[in-house]
């Protein structure tokens, strides 16, 4: 579960590489290195990184052929160059300086005042004190770290002697200048190159994505996956499976995810997905994503009624959902029907098609309808003879036989057309209106609501009369009663008796319709749902409980080495997932797969959730828990953080190996150096390792409870805990290598 250096590479490398392409906008008067006498002798690394700037405008050479890179750097100079990489709002028409030296009749360096009033402007750059700039004066290294630093949003410790230590030990730790240097000596222009241009690199690093991921979320889509917000800039994403291009819309779907929709259903393979970010340079970023063929793993009949009626040709519709809840399109050719009578698949209609002329009332007919992957749904239903047959009978409906045979007696008299029109329409009108309008739907009685199969669902029992079926509506408030006649096909969504009504609360009201084979609605109930009818969260397993999950014997395998089943479970289940799926409810039935200690669970396409669940005799859940797996985890490492969810947290679990660690340390500073939310990033958070406080677990040796002062953390933010070097020791109080532990916020 430890995610190591891995990220730390990805955010430095896209940016390396991206500020050395050859894409970057050149002009045609722009000189080079090569431009200038004095860079002979100079490395190509340095030369290149001046090549870069030049080219880029940030940087000037000096008068002549003469770059001058050993000379000193001026305060004004400075503040041009701070102004260009950290992309400051310039104004260029500004010839009014806040400074009293600088421009005017007593000033100089008067072209700088718009990059020096938009440094100060940004809180980067103060003056001297006296209103003064001082825009000729010489800069220090320290001075230099200082605004270096500032201007990646970090503020500097001016509290430390000497006053620029913190900004020289920040800039150092953000690659913005080379170790070792010397704060108190003045900065050449050799400087102003390295730190301009790391600086640069540290600034795009900090503002572009520079972590992707992908998920197939749809038979024709992926997700794309920034670590945080693109802002303004051109994102490119183009997608290549096997060495081609697949064509694919992109389409924004919060600050930091696109979806990619392809034409065609993805096929089973590798997709890897190419973003190009373009701001002052180009970062490129690459995410693989693992997809499976599109398969069907879910069978429902959409025909609501337990009665069909006696005809030769009665649709039952059903409908079949692939892997990502999206309805495929059933063929013949994936569909068996089984029946006690003739039966067989409708693709147009997509119905099982049943032949009931034989049949009396009250008999009953089976019905299975079956698909090669061996996913089915079955039911049993009733005949009922005094449903009318499905076969249309809208042919007569519009009969306008009597409009047709009553227009021509009216034509022949033309003086009672006018009279007949007027006094007909006005009185037939108000008569009906009032009669059908206020006419509430009765309510619905004889329906049962009971907890969901998943934590916050429900679920409502009730049969409507024959030939009708139901639809509900999900609100926080009651839901007005609807008149008898009202059309519901708007309205919520089709409900079969028995399904699970997902992300409901206590105090949440459910509107129950029951319409009929046309959407008018017959009866209607309003339910308010107390906590006994949702789902509740099941015990958590606990760490005592199960192993961390390891790789199995085979490509694509995970397992667990040891399980204690908890006190009223009899065996175990699990299933694995790509992300977190929905969480059985307590005592609910859970459909995994049987599992024993050391069998291999199926991990392929990327899944690295598995659900762990102790049931009962029954298969209900006693106790359950979301368990990660992370191939990444070396072998050598004995100590690993217990899963985080989001939210406040203010304390951490370590689980170590069993009577892996000696004698329990006094006090959490003893072995812990520091622990670090999103190290290396931005936003990056560090608990006061002062506040710890170190619980060391007595009765089975594996685990410690670390409590500190309380942070907020959020999914995918990263911990890592870092250990006192050599602190650490076994049983036989020889050093263990390992030196930190790092886990993902889920």
């Amino acid at each position: 579960m430890l995610l190591k250096k891995l990220l730390s590479k990805l955010l430095l490398l896209p940016l390396a590489v991206s500020l050395l392409m050859p894409s970057l906008v050149t002009h045609a008067n722009t000189k080079t290195s090569a431009d200038f006498k004095d860079l002979a002798g100079v490395d190509d690394t340095l030369k290149a990184k001046i090549d870069a700037l030049l080219a880029k405008g940030i940087f000037d050479g000096g008068s002549g052929d003469n770059f001058d890179i050993d000379g000193n750097m001026t305060r004004a100079q400075m503040a041009k160059i701070i102004a260009k990489i950290y992309n400051l709002p310039v104004d260029s028409t500004n010839t009014t300086s806040s400074f009293s030296d600088v421009g005017g009749e007593n000033g100089s360096n008067g072209w700088a005042i718009p990059f020096i009033e938009a440094a100060r402007k940004a809180g980067i750059i103060d003056g001297v004190g006296d209103n003064k700039f001082e825009p000729r004066d010489n800069v220090t290294i320290g001075q230099f770290a200082t605004v270096l630093v500032k201007g990646l949003g970090k503020k500097p410790d001016i509290t430390q002697t000497p006053w620029y230590a913190d900004a020289v030990k920040q800039a150092i730790a953000n690659k913005v200048l080379p170790d070792d240097i010397d704060g108190a000596r003045p900065a050449t222009r050799q400087d102003l190159v390295v730190g301009a241009y790391n600086g640069l690199g540290a600034f795009q690093n900090v503002n572009n994505p520079t972590v992707m991921s992908a998920k197939a979320i749809g038979a024709k889509k992926l997700q794309v996956d920034f670590n945080k917000s693109a802002g303004n800039e051109t994102v490119n994403i183009t997608v290549q499976k096997d060495g081609a291009s697949v064509s694919a819309q992109a389409a924004p779907s919060s600050s930091s995810s696109y979806t990619l929709t392809f034409s065609e259903p993805l096929k089973e393979g590798k997709y890897t997905i190419t973003a190009r970010i373009t701001t002052n340079a180009e970062v490129t970023l690459t995410a693989n994503v693992d997809v499976m063929n599109e398969k069907l793993t879910k069978l429902n009949f959409k025909y609501a009624s337990d009665y069909i009626p006696i005809a030769p040709r009665v649709a039952i519709p059903a409908e079949g959902f692939n892997q990502y809840g999206e309805v495929m399109q059933l063929t013949s050719a994936d569909i068996t029907v089984a029946s006690n009578e003739a039966a067989s698949w409708d693709e147009g209609q997509q119905a099982a098609i049943l032949n009931t002329s034989r049949l009396e009332q009250n008999d009953r007919v089976s019905l299975s309808i079956i698909s090669n992957s061996g996913v089915s749904v079955s039911k049993i239903f009733t005949i009922d003879s005094k449903l009318p047959t499905p076969t249309p009978t809208s042919t007569s409906t519009p009969t306008a036989t009597p409009v047709p045979t009553s227009t021509p007696a009216s034509t022949s008299t033309p003086t009672a057309t006018p009279t007949a029109t007027p006094t007909a329409t006005p009185t037939a009108t108000p008569t009906a209106t009032p009669t059908a309008t206020p006419t509430p739907a009765p309510e619905i009685t004889g329906y049962a609501v009971s907890s969901g199969s998943f934590v916050g669902s429900t679920k409502i029992t009730y049969v409507p009369a024959v030939g009708n079926s139901l639809r509900i509506v999900t609100d926080s408030s009651p839901i007005d009663t609807p008149e008898v006649g009202e059309n519901a096909s708007s309205i919520g969504e089709a409900y079969t008796s028995g399904a699970d009504i997902l992300n409901v609360t206590e105090g949440s009201h459910i509107g129950l319709y029951e319409v009929n084979a046309s959407d008018i609605v017959s009866k209607f109930s309003d339910i308010t749902l107390t906590d006994s009818d949702i789902g509740a969260e099941p015990d958590e397993l606990l760490f005592t409980d199960y192993s961390d999950l390891v790789a199995g014997s085979a490509p694509d395998t995970a397992k667990f080495t040891g399980l204690d089943l908890p006190a009223g479970a009899t065996n175990w289940r699990v299933a694995a997932y790509s992300t977190t799926d929905l969480t059985p409810a307590a005592g609910s039935v859970f459909n995994g797969i049987n599992y024993a200690v050391n069998d291999d669970i199926d991990i392929s396409g990327s899944k690295t959730w598995v659900a762990l669940a102790a049931l009962d005799a029954s298969n209900r859940v006693v106790r359950f828990a979301w368990v990660l797996y992370s191939p990444s985890m070396p072998t050598d490492d004995i100590i690993s953080i217990a899963p985080v969810a989001s939210g406040d947290l203010n304390m951490l679990m370590l689980n170590y190996a069993s009577n892996a660690l000696g004698t329990p340390y006094p006090a959490a500073s003893d072995f812990i150096s520091s622990i670090v939310i999103n190290p290396g990033m931005q936003d990056e958070t560090t608990v006061d390792v002062g506040s710890l406080t170190a619980t060391w677990d007595d009765i089975t040796n594996s685990f410690v409870s670390l409590m500190f002062n309380q942070v907020t953390v959020e999914s995918g933010d990263i911990i890592r805990v870092n250990f006192v070097p050599g602190a650490l020791l076994d049983y036989d109080d020889n050093p263990i290598s390992q030196t930190f532990a790092e886990i993902a916020v889920s």
